[in-house]
């Protein structure tokens, strides 16, 4: 025998291309004689696979061919094949199959082989439908900037990432905390920082999801100006309001003696804010303006004695222990009565 031919018959001519004598032929020998044999080469098919509707990626390719009856093994998705929508399932001979005789599973191919057949094979891709999830962002009370925008479709279990605030979505008095899944939720599902990094950054789709802005309130301050009258002491006039709120490390416009502050015996020089003097001049305050820094913010009138002195007057700031010469703050004659609340005894200092 010859692996992967036929058996045709004998002829004495090796260049035969038909027998002259077929197996269990007799004829008469007369002489010495050699008989070859003569062979015909059997049918070889090919298997070939077809995506059958696929969308992306390419179709596996068998690059033997095959006799009947030989073992042929059979291809995974080796070329990525991808259908929009679809799952692939596996092989089919049919292309109308919707159950696939050769089952993709986690990689593999089950059954992994097959008996070639009289004939050329034909394998079609078998697709089954899947639901498909969306992601759309939700600003939840913005009033500024525009949410992420997502087109994608997902297939379930598909792997979905994060945006970030990369619109500059903003509230009015709020701090954008990140993304929830829940409209009113408190704090984020997907933390977003000041550098649009979002922790963590994807999730496993297994439906249709809207992710709301989480808004946190920002913290609001005031600003409060007291007449700090020296002690024992009353004045005229009213100090200047302020009614606004402020957020955190905002700059805040001191006033002047808008009020027309006034006690006799003593003239008006400025504010005082924590260990700062604000000098006033034609109602203008040096420095302009104070920051937020976490707290509200109490200014307190600093009043100037009206004594002469020949000699330079100093500024005294006992709640301080440190002594300013006047020249320093820009202010010139007697010298100054600090006082915090009713139960500070101001001290007057000559030098």
């Amino acid at each position: 025998m010859r692996y992967g031919y036929k058996f045709l018959g004998w002829d004495p001519a090796v260049t035969a291309v038909s027998p002259s004598y077929l197996e269990g032929v007799s004829f008469i020998i007369t002489l010495d004689v050699v008989l070859f044999a003569m062979w015909q080469a059997l049918p070889r098919y090919t298997v070939s696979y077809m995506p059958n509707g696929a969308t992306d990626g390419l179709s596996p390719v068998d690059p033997d061919d095959y006799l009947a009856g030989e073992t042929v093994t059979v291809q995974n998705n080796t070329g990525g094949l991808v259908r929009d929508g679809y799952k692939l399932l596996g092989w089919a001979f049919g292309s109308a199959a919707v159950v696939p005789d050769f089952v993709i599973i986690q990689g593999e191919v089950v059954p992994s082989v097959f008996n070639m057949s009289e004939g050329n094979v034909v394998l079609y891709a078998v697709w089954q439908k899947v639901n498909m999830y969306t992601v759309t962002y939700d600003g939840n009370g913005a009033d500024g900037g525009s949410v992420p925008q997502n087109s994608n479709i997902y297939a379930l279990d598909s792997v979905v990432s994060v945006r970030g605030n990369i619109n500059h979505l903003v509230r009015e008095g709020y701090d954008f905390l990140g993304w929830a899944t829940t409209q009113n939720a408190a704090t984020p599902d997907y933390i977003v920082d000041e550098s649009n990094h979002v922790t963590p950054s994807t999730f496993i789709i297994s439906s249709t999801v809207i992710l709301y802005a989480v808004w946190l309130i920002k913290p609001v301050f005031t600003v409060t100006y007291h007449a700090n009258y020296p002690f024992g002491l009353t004045g005229s006039g009213s100090v200047p309001l302020d009614s606004n709120t402020y957020y955190n490390e905002a700059a805040v416009g001191v006033q002047g003696n808008l009020g027309s502050l006034r006690v006799d015996g003593y003239v008006f020089v400025g504010w005082l804010y924590g260990s700062t003097l604000i000098t006033v001049y034609d109602n203008i305050a040096y420095p302009p303006t104070v920051t937020i820094v976490g707290a509200d913010i109490d200014l307190y009138a600093v009043w100037q004695l009206i004594k002469p002195t020949d000699k330079p007057p100093f500024l005294s700031e006992p709640w301080f222990g440190t002594t300013k010469s006047l020249a320093e703050i820009g202010s010139s004659g007697a010298s100054y009565v600090y006082r915090k609340d009713e139960k500070t005894d101001p001290k007057e200092i000559e030098s």
